[in-house]
């Protein structure tokens, strides 16, 4: 199944809703197969970009792709008391976030690529809160077949959809994992006693959540 030609699933209640739900994309990590896709360089400026764009939106409603739990900002001072070892994030970015990804050090291109832009600025206090895409267990199932399936693969034919394990790739590691990041907004929305006026989903780049989700420009 190509990506892209199945009946999406996001015309649930989001559609009658007047929230604008976005779609950035994002590069990561892929774990598994033959290849590196993509490169820690390209990793980064993703990142940085995500970053930069959310730098001065502190109170932006954000869902990240593999998050567990939710970062909210009432727990942040109890979170970072517990885990002193995330004072170097601050120490790291002490100055801010450079204006050009030029600039960046070698220390925080460190932390951008390997913990990822939202959670990041969480702990930095630039994101009051980050949104989970699924529980522990439900991302741990998904997280221990997905990589069977790109051991079975080259990365690389797995980016451009012609290996031949992409139709349970597609089900097992895109859909599975858009519907539970779709439901978490679903029943944040539903708590909501006013319409946010936008919410930001960040996933990869492969992810379509179809023509109810816009994809945020320049992602």
């Amino acid at each position: 199944m190509p990506i892209g030609s199945s009946q999406k699933q996001t015309d649930i209640s989001l559609m009658s809703n007047e929230a604008k739900i976005y779609h950035i994309r994002q590069k990561h990590p892929i774990k598994g197969g033959t290849a590196s896709v993509p490169d820690k360089e390209e990793i980064c400026e993703s990142q940085y970009k995500i970053a930069k764009f959310f730098w001065n939106r502190a109170s932006a409603i954000v869902f990240v792709e593999g998050l567990t739990e939710d970062l909210e900002e009432k727990n942040r001072k109890s979170y970072l008391e517990q885990n002193p070892k995330l004072n170097i994030y601050l120490e790291t970015f002490s100055n801010g976030l450079p204006s050009r990804y030029e600039d960046l050090n070698e220390d925080q291109k460190f932390l951008l690529e390997n913990n990822m832009a939202a959670p990041l600025l969480w702990v930095l206090g630039r994101l009051n809160n980050v949104y989970a895409t699924g529980s522990g267990s439900e991302q741990r199932s998904l997280y221990d077949r997905g990589v069977v399936l790109l051991g079975e693969c080259d990365l690389n034919s797995v980016a451009h959809i012609d290996c031949g394990k992409s139709k349970e790739i597609y089900e097992v590691i895109l859909k599975k994992r858009e519907e539970l990041a779709l439901a978490r907004v679903e029943a944040f929305l539903a708590k909501q006693s006013a319409t946010p006026e936008e919410i930001f989903i960040i996933f990869g780049s492969l992810h379509d959540f179809g023509a109810s989700i816009k994809i945020a420009s320049g992602f």
